[in-house]
């Protein structure tokens, strides 16, 4: 679906924060982007949205280069996007207005949305008024009612209570099964190892380690290298099983994995 090939980004303030970023998302797979703090994440976000162009290197989307500027008016289409803060998000005062912004006045597939992300008990109230778990909601339904083929969440939990951060897992889930892409960025690993299909490391403006959990969180030594933690159970599992090669640990990951 979306390919990015050494790309590079260089703010106004001369801040190389992408340096030679290559990755590739398939359709159909649950991925996962984790890394430090400033090592380039949002700034990725922003350039797979078409928000961002590359200082240099290229954009493929379904196999084609992102080039011209209606192409990169199509990615925002194509790649829906929830960012970590919700009110950054938002344009308009109340739901439907907001909706409306996304869906180019469609009242139809306003309707949908709205019964699909049970949004009509908010309808008359502004947004302003709703929580920040409220808000995180209903920045996933503005981002899917375009119905993209990519979703990218940042930080999925970020300001949501235990029920509120499931009941959205579980919604990124059926949108996963319905087809669409999802790729979360956070820096909550204990979900990262259990949801993701494949994981993607960044440190310092790179992809340095993807695979699937099983694969990248046998590679101990380059976590401990980055100042990255490990999920809990393998915390544990590691503690009383010091002397286990990588192989053991591999296997380990995937039985527990499947349960």
């Amino acid at each position: 679906m979306l390919r990015f090939h050494n790309v590079h980004y260089t703010y106004r303030n001369g801040a190389h924060v992408l340096k030679g970023v290559s990755l590739t998302i398939e359709r159909g797979k649950k991925y996962a982007l984790i890394g430090k703090n400033g090592c380039g994440k949002t700034t990725w976000l922003l350039h797979a949205n078409g928000i961002y162009r590359p200082t240099k290197g290229d954009v493929y989307w379904e196999g084609e280069k992102v080039a011209d500027r209606q192409q990169w008016r199509d990615l925002r289409k194509h790649v829906g996007v929830v960012f970590q803060n919700p009110e950054h998000q938002f344009l308009a005062p109340m739901i439907e207005e907001e909706l409306a912004l996304s869906l180019e006045g469609n009242h139809e597939q306003m309707a949908q949305i709205m019964k699909q992300f049970s949004l009509e008990k908010w309808r008359d109230i502004p947004i302003h008024h709703l929580s920040l778990g409220q808000k995180k909601w209903l920045s996933l339904a503005v981002a899917m009612a375009p119905k993209p083929h990519l979703l990218i969440v940042d930080e999925p939990s970020a300001y949501l209570d235990v029920s509120q951060s499931e009941r959205l897992v579980m919604k990124l889930n059926e949108l996963h099964k319905e087809g669409t892409t999802p790729v979360v960025i956070t820096h909550d690993l204990d979900f990262v190892w259990q949801w993701a299909d494949e994981v993607f490391v960044m440190h310092d403006g790179r992809i340095v380690l993807h695979g699937t959990p099983a694969f990248v969180f046998t590679k101990t030594n380059i976590f401990y290298e980055l100042g990255l933690p490990l999920p809990l159970l393998l915390r544990i599992w590691l503690k009383e099983n010091k002397m286990c090669t990588e192989q053991q640990l591999f296997e380990w990951i995937e039985r527990w994995k499947k349960g």
